[in-house]
């Protein structure tokens, strides 16, 4: 599951073939950057995965929508870090960002979360 798209690169860009721009952001990431937010999201996607209800409980409000508490925490790890390797961005382009992350990895979890209940009632209709 990757986070990033792939670099859109022309001869017009000024992004090198090594580089990816996030999602609201002009400057290019390199590779190393963008795989260790790649990584990141992969890990934060296994780590709901093994507790989904906990963290779909936990993590939602009343409406479905993301507790905003939980974007701004991704949004505050990831302008850090960014900022620790040379790419600042504004704190709404991160929050941008991290709820566009965050979305990907429930609606994940939520589509999960859905075969496992389908393959439950199917193997509860199979005994005899």
């Amino acid at each position: 599951m990757d986070l990033l798209p792939p670099p859109e690169v022309d001869e017009h860009s000024q992004a090198d073939a090594g580089a990816v721009a996030l999602p609201g952001h002009d400057a290019a990431l390199p590779l190393r950057v963008r795989a260790e937010i790649n990584a990141w999201g992969k890990n934060m996607y296994q780590a709901a995965a093994d507790f989904p209800f906990r963290i779909l409980e936990t993590i939602l409000d009343v409406q479905g929508n993301i507790k905003k508490v939980a974007v701004d925490l991704a949004a505050n790890l990831l302008s850090e870090f960014l900022e620790r390797n040379g790419v600042p961005m504004e704190y709404e382009q991160a929050f941008s960002f991290a709820q566009f992350m965050l979305q990907g990895i429930l609606k994940q979890v939520k589509k999960d979360v859905e075969k496992y209940q389908l393959d439950t009632v199917q193997a509860d209709q199979d005994r005899p």
